[in-house]
């Protein structure tokens, strides 16, 4: 561990910065033995109504006649429910999960709209022509309404979905890492009041702007990873001083040469590489080792692998993801501090 404490000394005094890399093909394959990696497969399944899902304007005049599983209220936001602080208006809701009972499908409650009285800019346009609904709220404001309105739909509201497409600047304006702090303390507020409630990352949009979803969320699962201040993690590969991945080997040489328009290596030859000091690094492309959960510490320009972890795969929930993100951070820091 000397060389990893000694090689992260140094990158922290120039500002290190992570990039994450995750492979699209698992492998039961042990670590170490090598051999190309099994394609993913199709797995069959019988298709149900779980599947399909309904957003409609009123529970009373536009409910589907095709049968479904599950329905995204309309008129039920923040906003509406507590237009002052306090002062909470539940009929619109109440029809909803009346209906929903009613029809025996899921009711799926979406945070959106921040009330100006709790928004952290309130004087700032967004979306319908109102003022401070896409702004960060004020957490404890938030928890308050969380608490209520949990309390009040308890074992009658199936999930509750973070907020409503959050890379939109029309519903989001804050960052993906306050998102990401709000959803640190919202999760288990909600699953300590109502343990059987579904609670969903934010739903990014795929049309939204500034940010696309898919760097939204990169942003977003990262502030989770780096919640403890370990590492930086960027989305910008050049910015990047080291790879988290979890696999290396050919594939993942492929992918740094993808991303830095450079020719990958045709052959990894040195099985190890001992610097000035005595230190000896793996190399990346030694023996191409991928297996579900392991995770890898890569130095960029070198390649040297100069940290490794397994954290067995669990579930992929938010709460899962959030658990193994605060493991594998936890790990990375204790090995940094030598512990």
């Amino acid at each position: 561990m000397r060389c990893l404490r000694r090689w992260v000394t140094l990158a922290f005094s120039a500002q290190i910065t992570l990039l994450l890399i995750q492979s699209t093909v698992s492998s039961a394959a042990p670590l170490g033995k090598g051999g190309p990696a099994a394609s993913s497969e199709l797995v069959p399944t019988r298709f149900s109504l779980d599947f399909i899902g309904m957003h409609t304007l009123s529970p009373t005049r536009h409910w589907p006649a095709v049968p479904f599983a599950s329905v995204r209220p309309a008129g039920v936001s923040w906003g509406a429910l507590e237009p002052s602080k306090g002062q909470y208006d539940w009929h619109s809701l109440d029809s909803w999960v009346a209906q929903s009972q009613l029809h025996h499908v899921n009711l799926d409650y979406v945070f959106v709209n921040t009330p100006a009285w709790a928004s952290t800019r309130p004087n700032e346009p967004c979306i319908g022509k109102k003022m401070g609904c896409a702004a960060p709220p004020n957490p404890a404001d938030l928890e308050e309404f969380v608490t209520t309105l949990v309390t009040r739909y308890k074992g009658k509201i199936s999930s509750y979905e973070l907020w409503n497409e959050p890379n939109g600047s029309g519903f989001w304006t804050g960052t993906p890492k306050q998102m990401a702090e709000l959803a640190a303390r919202i999760y288990p507020l909600i699953k300590s009041i109502d343990p059987a409630a579904i609670v969903t990352t934010p739903a990014v949009s795929s049309s939204g702007w500034p940010l696309s979803h898919d760097q939204w969320l990169d942003q977003y699962l990262a502030a989770q990873l780096t919640s403890g201040s370990v590492l930086q993690v960027v989305t910008d590969p050049q910015k990047a001083d080291a790879v988290l991945t979890d696999h290396v080997g050919q594939s993942f040489e492929q992918s740094l040469a993808d991303l830095y328009n450079t020719r990958p290596p045709a052959s990894d030859k040195e099985a190890e590489r001992t610097d000035e000091n005595g230190n000896t690094f793996t190399r990346s492309g030694m023996q191409g080792q991928r297996g579900r959960g392991n995770i890898f510490l890569v130095n960029r320009k070198t390649h040297d692998v100069v940290w490794s972890f397994f954290e067995a795969p669990g579930d992929k929930t938010p709460s899962g993801m959030r658990r193994t993100a605060a493991k594998i951070s936890s790990k990375l820091a204790q090995s940094i501090k030598g512990k």
